[in-house]
């Protein structure tokens, strides 16, 4: 009896109140989205993820993040059912979640009491520990493996079991703003619940995704594709609007939600280091369920934060302004100090709006000094992400041109003469200076030769 009512409330959980299928799996509850940003998106989440919620998409997402951030989230869900979900990255790429759902309580009911009269109440919930770690293995394609331990209990009878999932991320050179992205989760043996052992839901992730710029205002487009064990595949679709910079507007619709219209919606709130996010699902005559997450990132740890006060301390002060600030950074990358160049970059940046052009410049002087400490992979993405910073303020010029000469040199110094070739290429469409175009013309030619050089 308690064995059947545990499995008829999965059922109505999960998948949102599907009518049959996957609810026969145990810890069903593990299909459920937390992030108030996915959720708004439908869950299509596979490729856009890469922050702290990564172990519950797509670990891969992990090598993606470049501070230390933290996620927490409340699900007020339908029947009175509520979900706390907290979750950490760190910028080694290893990460941590928590998630758990109460059920709330339930009245007690026998074959012979099917009322339930001076049985009392039983109490049903669900958790799961989970781990992580992710890394980009080539320029542009990242990998992660995620562990959990998972726990469900009604009534005093519970079962326990683990699992792995495993994921991987690509962004093909040919078209910044493309992601790909795919998952396997809730690989793991059987698991016994009371007398009966259970499969886990295992689970397969297939999303794509692209940020483009249209009409002043940067976008987000995701799909997936899930299946489930023994079912058939599922859709998901989301877009994000940004607006002003800080405020995301999204819509989502997934085929998992069978109870409602299998629509969602939110909004949302951020800066660099803080991210508001809300999400509604409505899921039909069952109710609806509404989710609240916050996000709050910070940067570096306190021995670099020490070293930098100190460095402060022994650098000539600068006429406190963005422009100045670039001015001393580009004097230290050309007397090759790293270090203080980006200390210089990071705090003009922080004069810098959401809508200011010179975010571009940050990004592509970033990637210098990366490239002046030797750590080609870190100065990709700095360049990478430069250009989708041009992309979203719409602007060209010498920074930008600056940003696909940086790539390119990346990519000849991890052998790949074909990407850096078309990177230099399209610095040559950007509006480039007459020494850039001399100096990538330069580089073609010595591309032609067939032997790259690291410069």
């Amino acid at each position: 009896m308690r064995t059947a009512l545990l499995l008829s409330v999965l059922l109505a959980l999960a998948p949102a109140a599907r009518a049959a299928g996957a609810g026969a799996d145990p810890f069903n509850f593990l299909f459920l989205d937390a992030d108030a940003r996915a959720v708004a998106m439908g869950g299509a989440y596979t490729a856009l993820v890469e922050d702290s919620n990564s172990l519950l998409y797509n670990p891969a997402g992990l090598a993606k993040v470049r501070g230390h951030e933290a996620s927490f989230m409340h699900n007020q869900h339908f029947l009175d059912i509520t979900q706390e979900y907290a979750a950490y990255a760190s910028r080694w790429g290893w990460g941590a979640s928590f998630n758990t759902l109460r059920f709330g309580d339930t009245g007690r009911t026998t074959y012979s009491n099917p009322s339930g009269s001076g049985l009392g109440s039983v109490g049903m919930n669900s958790m799961a520990l989970g781990t992580g770690y992710g890394r980009e293995l080539l320029p542009g394609l990242r990998a992660g493996a995620g562990f959990k331990y998972i726990h469900e209990a009604i009534a005093g009878v519970s079962a326990q079991g683990y699992a792995f999932d495993l994921g991987v991320q690509h962004e093909p050179a040919f078209l910044p703003g493309l992601r790909l992205g795919a998952a396997v989760q809730n690989i793991g043996p059987s698991v016994k619940f009371q007398r009966d052992s259970e499969k886990l839901p295992l689970n397969l992730r297939f999303g794509t995704a692209y940020e483009f710029k249209l009409l002043g205002l940067g976008h987000s487009a995701a799909f997936d594709v899930t299946k489930e064990r023994s079912e058939s595949p599922l859709f998901a679709f989301g877009f994000e609007t940004l607006a002003a910079g800080v405020l995301p507007v999204r819509f989502g619709f997934n085929t998992r939600n069978d109870a409602g219209p299998g629509v969602s919606a939110g909004v949302g709130w951020r800066t660099e280091s803080l991210r508001l996010d809300y999400a509604f699902v409505p899921y039909g005559e069952l109710g609806s369920a509404h989710r609240f997450s916050v996000t709050v990132r910070w940067g570096k740890s306190e021995d670099i934060a020490v070293r930098e006060e100190a460095l402060a301390r022994q650098t000539p002060r600068v006429q406190d302004n963005p422009n100045a600030r670039f001015s001393a950074a580009d004097r230290m990358l050309a007397a090759g100090e790293a270090s203080s160049a980006r200390r210089e970059l990071d705090l003009a940046k922080g004069m810098l709006s959401p809508g200011d052009r010179r975010l571009v410049l940050y990004y592509q002087k970033s990637g210098e000094a990366a490239l002046l400490d030797e750590a080609t992979d870190e100065a990709r993405e700095l360049f990478i992400q430069a250009l989708r910073e041009a992309r979203r303020l719409e602007t060209t010029g010498p920074s930008v041109a600056a940003s696909y000469i940086g790539l390119a040199r990346c990519y000849e110094a991890l052998g790949q003469a074909e990407f850096a070739r078309q990177s230099y290429g399209k610095a040559l469409e950007v509006d480039p200076t007459s020494a850039q175009v001399s100096q990538v013309r330069a580089a073609l030619a010595e591309l032609g030769k067939g032997s790259p050089k690291k410069r």
